[in-house]
């Protein structure tokens, strides 16, 4: 009977460190490098009151933009899961593997070439949700813009 007890202890332990990161952001990146620093900075500006972590899974991109999570990572370490492709998975592949290395109660999505202009978008989201159990998730406006991040009328 030790045993048992031990056996869920050590389950709901693993539960409550699991859960104890409220938002994963998942982050999608191929041929991003001209974009991923503003889609990073729009994850760092959030101003949260839990903790969070930025998994990025990027799909063998031939430019820099392995370069420029590397450096991201190293500035704030223990923020960021890399997850470097060798070879290309494929937006699907990429994505799903992406949302598998999640470990947050909530996935918050953002592609390399998108960033986000609100400092309270993961707060207002997550404040909604944990008051509104019976939802399951959340969405915003959103802008269209350009490579130089003008907006697009249309």
């Amino acid at each position: 009977m030790k045993q048992t007890l031990y056996k869920i202890w050590d389950h709901l332990e693993e539960y409550v460190l699991v859960y104890s990161l409220m938002v994963s952001v998942a982050l999608v990146t191929y041929k991003h490098e001209a974009y991923i620093r503003e889609a990073l900075d729009s994850i760092l500006m959030q101003q949260v009151d839990f903790s969070y972590e930025i998994v990025v899974g990027d799909d063998c991109s031939p430019d820099g933009t392995q370069d420029i999570l590397r450096e991201y990572a190293g500035r704030y370490p223990g923020r960021f899961l890399l997850l470097l492709r060798e070879k290309n998975l494929g937006a699907t592949a990429n994505s799903y593997d992406i949302k598998c290395h999640c470990k947050g109660r909530y996935i918050a999505q953002l592609e390399g070439d998108d960033f986000w202009t609100d400092p309270h978008k993961l707060q207002r989201q997550v404040d909604f949700l944990e008051a509104h159990p019976e939802y399951i998730g959340t969405a915003h406006m959103h802008h269209v813009v350009d490579e130089n991040s003008r907006p697009i009328e249309g």
